[in-house]
């Protein structure tokens, strides 16, 4: 089943200034920064900005989350019971 949460990643239209905001509201600096994308690690767990002029709906996989398991077949199986 599931483990931890890894990675979240979201599609950002404007990746300097939600560098920005991110930055000063967690007090950290990024791990990684390119003109594509941010990464922050807060705590285990990897928050990745990713730059997108159009940013799909949050409904349709404008964040993604990633997460640690024991057995991805498992889980799947799990999951869509």
């Amino acid at each position: 089943m599931f483990k931890d949460l890894k990675r979240v990643a979201y599609q950002v239209p404007d990746l300097c200034t939600a560098k920005q905001w991110y930055g000063n509201f967690l007090g950290i600096k990024p791990i990684y920064d390119s003109s594509v994308a941010v990464v922050f690690l807060i705590g285990e767990v990897v928050l990745s900005l990713i730059t997108s002029p159009n940013p799909l709906k949050e409904d349709i996989g404008r964040v993604l989350a990633y997460w640690e398991v024991d057995d991805v077949d498992e889980t799947l199986r799990a999951t869509t019971n």
